[in-house]
């Protein structure tokens, strides 16, 4: 039986809690990223979706605003050892 940890992207790219959201925004478009993780003393805490940025870009100044303040708190978690027949059950509007 495969598990999610035969199939997940292992060297994925990530920010940081205290990223500035310029920075982040600046790797975003030349990585061609279109969502990443965002950490907090190496625990993920969120999620940052290229959407989100567009928005805020539009709307709002985003100098000085940090990634923590952009992110999605609410995201579909699972676990290395999850069994994909669990995983594809998930429900994934949470």
């Amino acid at each position: 039986t495969y598990k999610s940890k035969d199939i997940i992207i292992k060297n994925v790219f990530y920010f940081n809690a205290d990223d500035p959201i310029d920075k982040v925004s600046k790797e975003f478009c030349t990585k061609g990223l279109k969502q990443a993780p965002i950490l907090d003393k190496g625990k993920v805490v969120g999620i940052i979706e290229a959407i989100d940025l567009l928005r805020y870009t539009y709307s709002n100044n985003d100098r000085g605003i940090l990634a923590k303040e952009k992110m999605e708190k609410d995201f579909c978690k699972t676990y290395n050892d999850a069994p994909l027949d669990e995983i594809k059950n998930l429900n994934f509007d949470c």
